[in-house]
């Protein structure tokens, strides 16, 4: 929970630039990000994120998928969820690898 921050509205730019601040996102569940994935992944920050069955639970695995990372960062089921939160928040070098993937996916879409 220390490492959990709430942030403030801020301008375009300086709310894009505070994603280098994170390590991971965490997507909320049943209503997932929308424009707010978007901005963490093209800044390069990994999404975790849980698909449900409604469009609006969707759309994060949509965007993650769509760059390849499904596999990595898209969790079905509750406990799998927790799991890899788990296992990417106290595995810095897990972290690392990760975002240099979706950066890499970034650059190449």
């Amino acid at each position: 929970p220390a490492r959990i921050t709430a942030e403030p509205v801020l301008a375009k730019a300086a709310h894009i630039a505070r994603f280098t601040n994170a390590s991971l996102f965490v997507d909320t569940f049943p209503y997932s990000a929308h424009t707010t994935c978007t901005e963490a992944l093209y800044s390069g920050l990994p999404v975790l994120t849980r698909p449900g069955k409604t469009f609006a639970s969707r759309v994060a695995s949509s965007l993650v998928k769509a760059l390849g990372l499904g596999g990595h960062l898209i969790a079905f089921t509750e406990p799998d969820y927790v799991r890899l939160a788990v296992v990417l928040g106290s595995n810095p070098e897990a972290v690392r690898t990760t975002r240099g993937a979706v950066e890499r996916q970034v650059q190449r879409s």
